[in-house]
């Protein structure tokens, strides 16, 4: 014959003693929806096999809990939908009958259901539920159960403060719910915790403070715990921030709210600068004048009253010209000593005006010299520089 199988419940634990666990409180059991192989409400046991029975009965009442292993040559049949039938046929004290239990031949263990509680309590990523099961299996291939004194498991993955994953489990036995027999139901108790940890998941920031330079990191696994202490250092350097600069105010001129930029600039011994902006008030409106340049080949119109700033307003030209310039001449009397008897006298440069460019000197220009001695006065011609010529490249205006 096929051994039927009783759909069982699965629990949500009410309480369990000694478990710092959350816990919910009972959910609605289900009634079987299969044929458990005896009729309606009786499970048969056959020769040689074991079942859970996990009874449900009218109105979703539940009845003790219990694994059923047929030791004898015939098939056990056990009525669980009726309480009184059940509480009989899993009571010590029962008679055996031709169709139930044969005196030491039929045995009956108080089993658990399987059943939630939250783990991942303190966690910073927040709690998480998980499934209480025991690892007992039947011939009807009910899983999840477990006996009297049996172990059963919950586990689930948690996340840490700094976002990774960790495992915790939890570790329960089957005992009993503390009612006399044949009341007496299974019920998980305990709820010892163990973790599956994340190695190196956070190391702290370096503990020395200035003026102390040298101090220690800490390296903590996923779950929170210290794993490792390392040496470290930090620098001692001078902050002196000060202001160095500040723009003009952008925004509707006379009065209005505007922003300026303003750049600060560490001159501790740390160094550095930043750029930040800040409010300010427009000044008063005025009409912009400007005045025009070149930069390079940008021909730019800068306002010189309202600080508007400078703009490109056209294009400038590179321009090559040249320029001629003449000395000052001298006079008839500009004489100079020349070592000789008399003086020579002669209309030669006295000075250049400012010139610019790259210059060269112009051909030399003849002129009329005099010299004066005892026998009279000497004339004659000298060629003298007087002029040059300048080459100069520039940006033009347009």
């Amino acid at each position: 014959m096929t051994v039927g199988r009783l759909v069982f419940l699965v629990l949500l634990l009410a309480g369990l003693p000694g478990c710092a666990m959350a816990q919910t409180g009972p959910a609605a059991p289900q009634a079987p929806t299969v044929d458990v192989g005896g009729g309606p409400g009786v499970a048969l046991v056959a020769p040689g096999q074991s079942l859970f029975i996990d009874p449900v009965r009218t109105g979703n009442a539940v009845g003790p809990c219990r694994q059923i292993t047929n030791a004898d040559s015939k098939i056990q049949a056990l009525p669980y939908a009726n309480a009184a039938d059940w509480l009989s046929a899993i009571s010590p004290t029962h008679p055996p009958t031709a169709d139930m239990y044969s005196a030491g031949q039929t045995a009956s263990a108080v089993c658990c259901r399987p059943a939630a509680v939250t783990l991942c309590n303190g966690a910073a990523g927040g709690t998480e539920q998980a499934t209480i099961t025991g690892a007992g299996t039947d011939n009807a291939g009910t899983t999840g159960y477990g006996v009297y004194g049996a172990t059963g498991t919950a586990a689930a993955t948690c996340t840490d403060q700094w976002g990774l994953p960790y495992t915790e489990t939890a570790t329960f036995t089957c005992g009993s719910n503390g009612v006399a027999e044949p009341n007496t139901d299974g019920q998980w108790q305990g709820g010892t915790l163990s973790y599956g940890c994340s190695a190196n998941a956070y190391t702290s920031a370096c503990s020395a403070s200035c003026p102390t330079t040298t101090g220690t990191t800490t390296t903590y696994d996923s779950c929170g715990n210290a794993t490792a202490t390392n040496s470290c250092s930090i620098s001692c350097c001078t902050n002196n921030w000060q202001i160095s600069s500040t723009g003009a105010c952008q925004g509707p001129c006379g009065g209005n709210a505007g922003t300026q930029s303003v750049t600060y600039t560490n001159y501790g011994t740390c160094g550095g600068s930043n750029t930040t902006s800040q409010g300010c008030t427009t000044g008063p409106c005025c009409t912009p004048v400007y005045s025009y340049a070149c930069n390079g080949s940008s021909y730019v119109a800068t306002d010189t009253t309202c600080n508007t700033g400078s703009s490109t307003v056209g294009t400038c030209t590179w321009t090559t010209t040249t320029t001629q310039y003449f000395c000052s001449l001298g006079s008839f009397n500009d004489c100079i000593p020349n070592g000789l008897p008399g003086m020579t006298c002669y209309s030669d440069c006295t000075s250049w005006p400012a010139m610019s460019g790259s210059c060269t000197s112009d051909a030399c220009q003849w002129e009329e010299y005099y010299v004066w001695t005892t026998s009279g006065t000497t004339y004659g011609h000298t060629c003298a520089v007087i002029s040059q010529t300048c080459t100069s490249s520039y940006w033009a205006p347009p």
